[in-house]
């Protein structure tokens, strides 16, 4: 129990003190990874408080925020808890008494609501910083009857502008577990917004345009059967039609391309001519296959011999998505829209087609900005813990070893605060392409947040080749690095977690890496140390 406990408040410390975004949410939903955030981050501040308590002997519930403020503020011990717990947190934090009164906020929170300083609001009631959706029951009596409250609210900012907030409060309680005051952690919810109200917009214009072209391609297929049946009914009629279709195809802004059932090429359009660079007359004749890469022959096959062993013929078409072959040998994505229809003389298809190079580019961006640090170009989080949910069914197949390294920059704060952030990020993109340029091409290097990357080492044969390696990367963060005539320094602690010595899941891993790594911050920095038991047992003993 008091390990789950431990693995829950280490997952909120690094949200508070900014080492995971904000807005880190799971794969499952924006609005269910706040509450996912909400929750564990308040009870990190209820053992931070709880530990103040501890050391004032607070043990009376207070009823105002000045009683609090009395209570958790006189120490010089509480006062450096304050700071490192909530002060230097990204995430915007307040505490409040029973009478609804605010007696301390971090920056963060000051930030979000625009004051322009704690002075400002420190004394306000919380009724005036956002618009309550209960009229008969406050978030004071929410909290006091359920223990704690989370959910969206309107909030007013300084300059009285109305703006959405995820809001997330609950009990605070002194050692003898009676309530103190109240904890409330926000999230400004106006970027996630934004970004929704973009991504509805761009996916309902493809789909409109996606349906648009289906209905036309759906009617020019319709077009082209009944035309060439009516080849049989009456010669001079056909003439007539074959002039109309012809016009239609040949100036058609997609190429149009008729092959029959042996995948012998009959007609080729301008369109086509320009897609791929051959005249109609060199490719009249020649196989339908010679346009398409031997890669992607399967995908267009497997369609083509569908129809032809069941007879059935489909007029409207079906999208596939291949690769094409210009003349000058170049490749290119295709999407083809792929019917067929049947007259006397046989089985025949209609490819209609369209470079997709601009719209893959694009998917292609899309996924790697789902997938990577967009600062360092490093895969995220989320890519990580899929590789490393990979290699470790990697490893338990061969039954070998991998190991999790993790780092955390020392000095970097130093840098933002004197510099500023960008700066800050100038050094971030120096040491994410060093690490690149020290590991191994198939050692997995991602950046999880703030100035803490991590690294998957697969197939270990000794634990001595992982010290080797930690001592390179601390060898080659150590060199200065010199940003406009200036050089900043900055090292790294590092933990190391084995896999499947130290875990067999890749929760269980990151937790122990960060254990050590920890172990090192507290011990001098600048050095790499291997997880072993004792550090839970001096975890759990905290």
């Amino acid at each position: 129990m008091a390990l789950a406990f431990f693995l829950l408040a280490a997952r909120s410390l690094l949200i508070l003190v900014g080492l995971l975004p904000g807005d880190w949410a799971p794969a499952f939903g924006f609005r269910a990874g706040l509450v996912d955030l909400a929750i564990p981050a308040l009870v990190l501040v209820g053992i931070a408080w709880r530990y103040a308590g501890r050391l004032l002997h607070a043990r009376h519930p207070l009823n105002s925020g000045r009683a609090a403020a009395q209570v958790l503020y006189p120490s010089d011990e509480i006062a450096d808890l304050k700071e490192k717990m909530l002060g230097s947190s990204a995430s915007a934090f307040a505490l409040a008494g029973f009478d609804g009164a605010l007696f301390y906020t971090n920056p963060a929170f000051i930030k979000i609501w625009g004051f322009p300083g704690e002075e400002q609001v420190v004394g306000k009631s919380i009724s005036e910083l956002w618009q309550w959706p209960d009229e008969e029951r406050s978030l004071v009596d929410q909290v006091r009857d359920n223990g704690s409250w989370t959910g969206e609210v309107t909030a007013t900012g300084f300059n009285g502008a109305l703006f959405s907030a995820y809001l997330g409060a609950s009990l605070l309680p002194d050692r003898a577990g009676k309530p103190v005051c109240i904890a409330i952690s926000v999230v400004d919810l106006t970027p996630h917004a934004k970004v929704e109200a973009k991504l509805r917009k761009a996916y309902s214009e493809i789909e409109r345009e996606l349906d648009r072209q289906q209905i036309e391609n759906a009617q020019f297929h319709e077009l082209l059967q009944q035309e060439f049946e009516e080849r049989k009914r009456a010669e001079e009629a056909l003439l007539d039609s074959e002039k109309r279709l012809r016009s239609i195809v040949q100036n058609a802004g997609d190429a149009i391309i008729l092959f029959d059932s042996d995948e012998t090429i009959i007609f080729w359009n301008q369109a086509a001519e320009m897609l791929f660079g051959f005249k109609a007359l060199e490719i009249t004749g020649e196989a339908f296959s010679s346009i398409i890469t031997q890669q992607t022959h399967h995908i267009y096959q497997q369609e083509k011999d569908r129809v032809i062993v069941s007879g059935k013929t489909d007029p409207v078409g079906k999208i596939i998505n291949v690769m094409g072959l210009k003349k000058d040998g170049s490749e290119m994505p295709l999407e083809l829209s792929l019917s067929s229809w049947k007259t006397s003389e046989g089985i025949f298809f209609t490819a209609i087609g369209r470079d997709v190079t601009e719209r893959k580019l694009a998917e292609d961006r899309l996924e790697f900005m789902a997938t990577h640090d967009i600062l360092t170009g490093l895969p995220n989080r989320t890519l990580f813990l899929d590789r490393l949910s990979h290699a470790i069914a990697q490893a338990s197949r061969n039954r070998s070893m991998l190991a999790v390294v993790l780092l955390d920059l020392d000095g970097f704060k130093h840098i933002n605060d004197t510099w500023g952030h960008a700066r800050g990020d100038q050094v971030l993109q120096v040491i994410g392409s060093r690490l690149e340029n020290t590991l191994r091409k198939s050692d997995t290097i991602a950046r999880l947040g703030g100035d803490e990357f991590t690294v998957i080492i697969e197939n270990v044969n000794h634990i001595d080749d992982v010290s080797i390696i930690a001592e390179k990367i601390s060898s080659a963060l150590s060199v200065p690095i010199e940003i406009d005539g200036q050089e900043h320094r900055v090292t790294a602690s590092i933990g190391i977690s084995l896999y499947p010595k130290d875990g067999e899941d890749h929760e269980n891993l990151l937790m122990k890496a960060d254990m050590a790594m920890y172990f090192i911050k507290e011990r001098g920095k600048n050095n790499h140390h291997f997880y072993s038991a004792s550090l839970s047992t001096h975890a759990s003993g905290n």
